[in-house]
């Protein structure tokens, strides 16, 4: 109970407040820990992960269940919300409380079922959510709640849905990584938002998920044509312009070989960041790279949309910005084992630089296909 009641607490406070600690000097950050490591070559390009019933599904944190009444034709004129389901729950001997101010004005009619169903349904005919006190008989209506949702496919589950909600401009939010469950504070809005992207994951079960690099090159590796015919002959599929450097799109029919093992044999290739975005299908998301960076990239940010279709065919718009703003932009199509390297980033990312050095990203994409039970 204790666990429960500092929980509630802590995501009672404002989106700021509950952000961990992160400043220039001294950052902790629990997330930067669990997905800022890419394991790619010990992993299989597709997966597949069994949903038990119960994942996947928002689940109001708190309260009790309320009496086991059956409601016939419930009907009320235009009164606030907190008065209507004060007549409703009245014979129960429940008393309504607000929690947080003015309610609108609602008026049912004819409503059955259930007195929790009924309840729940008023609820939201005016934008709010319940919670029963079942020792004090008490009703609690407010305008945002706490809830938690219990994720398949480990962390990346995880990821999936902090991504995709972020993108979504849903920031209160408080992942349990040992768990797998996560915890949010929603609203009206975004309580819609929450349950249409787990309502799409359901329809399309697949997450498409992105193992990143970012690299900074040293000057000597300066001419891509010989790196390029390095690859041999039909190893690069395609290669795509964008607002700068180029996107190139290879197959690994070479067991173990990658492009950075043969930029090492020319300069130094320094690792700047590495980390997992996942995207459920065709859901816009934003990936913070920067946050598995401990220096000069720490404000890399990646928008991303990902699309699945012809069995094992991918299409990905993605674009990579700092606080400078965009850098460049893509929108690739490609096969599920190919590997995706943006090459000839100007050394201007990060601002002004005497530094004659060279910016390189590798993507290596991988599938995870949802088996739901119900």
């Amino acid at each position: 109970m204790k666990k429960l009641l500092a929980l509630l607490m802590l995501l009672s406070l404002p989106v700021g407040a509950v952000e961990l600690h992160d400043v220039e000097m001294n950052k902790l950050n629990i997330e930067k820990a669990v997905r800022c490591q890419t394991s790619t070559p010990a992993l299989e390009v597709v997966q597949s992960v069994v949903v038990q019933p119960g994942e996947l599904v928002l689940w109001p944190v708190g309260g009790d269940t309320l009496p086991a009444f059956n409601v016939d034709k419930f009907e009320a004129s235009q009164m606030p919300l907190d008065a209507v389901l004060q007549e409703l729950v009245a014979e129960a001997g429940i008393k309504v409380c607000s929690d947080d101010g003015v309610f609108p004005n609602i008026a049912v009619k004819g409503l059955e079922g259930s007195l929790q169903d009924v309840v729940w349904e008023i609820a939201r005919l005016g934008d709010a959510f319940v919670r029963y006190d079942a020792v004090e008989k008490t009703l609690h209506v407010a305008r945002q709640a706490t809830f938690e949702v219990h994720m398949p496919a480990g962390r990346l589950g995880m990821y999936a849905i902090i991504d995709a909600l972020r993108g979504a401009k849903v920031f209160d939010m408080k992942p349990d990584w040992s768990e797998n469950v996560l915890y949010l504070n929603l609203n009206s809005d975004t309580y819609a938002i929450t349950q249409n992207l787990l309502d799409t994951i359901r329809q399309r079960p697949q997450l498409l998920v992105w193992d990143v690099k970012f690299y900074r090159l040293s000057p000597e590796i300066a001419d891509w044509e010989p790196i390029v015919k390095q690859f041999g002959a039909k190893r690069v599929n395609s290669s795509l312009n964008g607002l700068a450097g180029r996107l190139l799109i290879s197959d690994h029919q070479k067991k173990g070989w990658t492009m950075v093992q043969d930029l090492e044999k020319r300069g130094s290739v320094t690792p700047v960041c590495e980390g997992i975005a996942v995207m459920p299908a065709n859901f816009d998301v934003l990936f913070s790279l920067g946050l598995c960076s401990d220096g000069q990239g720490r404000d890399l940010v990646m928008n991303l949309k990902g699309e699945v279709y012809d069995t094992d065919k991918m299409q990905t718009k993605f674009s990579v910005s700092t606080k400078q703003g965009e850098i460049t932009a893509f929108d690739a199509i490609y096969d599920i084992d190919d590997t995706l390297d943006v090459i000839d980033l100007p050394n201007t990312i990060f601002g002004p630089t005497a530094a004659q050095v060279e910016y390189f990203i590798t993507i290596k994409p991988r599938l995870v296909r949802l088996m739901i039970r119900e």
